[in-house]
């Protein structure tokens, strides 16, 4: 059974990493008016915040076989923040593993991830996994060295329509 993970808060942050297993898994922020529990009037977006705010892997990982659908909701690398840094991992936002898939939709928005010498800033595609990105999802301002947003590894696929983007990441090669 899918499950459903609706933000009903403005922001959050992330105190460890979240594995995708065992089930298919939506990130997204709660409608308004959908529940008792919504973004308070006045909010400064429409949509919730995810922060990392840890140091140990990606924030989000999805096992082989599984998909992840992150819809409506920024998830913030949190490298801006001083005590996080530069994290040791490939895909600093999501890794998705052999077989998965990951799909970004209806303004998702990657932002803010440093993985230092590893691959993928923000998203690492490994072997047989997929990324689609659609409907103005927009993954930026992500840096590794190598796929500053995204990294692709060969036989990963990586799919772009309807106005998806890549902006100002940035892949380098360290001197060490």
């Amino acid at each position: 059974t899918p499950a459903q993970i609706q933000m009903i808060i403005p922001a959050y942050d992330l105190s460890e990493p979240v594995p995708v297993i065992n089930r298919d898994v939506t990130f997204t922020t709660a409608e308004r008016g959908s529940g008792e529990y919504d973004l308070p009037a006045g909010s400064p977006t429409s949509r919730a915040t995810i922060t990392r705010a840890h140091t140990d892997g990606s924030m989000l990982t999805v096992a082989p076989g599984h998909s992840l659908l992150v819809s409506n909701i920024i998830l913030d690398g949190g490298s801006t923040r001083s005590e996080i840094g530069a994290v040791d991992c490939n895909g600093g936002i999501i890794s998705a593993s052999p077989d998965s898939i990951v799909t970004l939709d209806e303004l998702a928005e990657l932002r803010s991830s440093n993985v230092g010498d590893n691959r993928g800033g923000a998203v690492f595609v490994d072997y047989g996994a997929t990324l689609v990105m659609r409907r103005d999802s927009i993954i930026h301002n992500s840096s590794a060295a190598s796929g500053g947003g995204v990294f692709v590894s060969s036989g990963g696929t990586l799919s772009m329509i309807d106005s998806a983007s890549l902006m100002d990441n940035m892949a380098y090669v360290s001197d060490s």
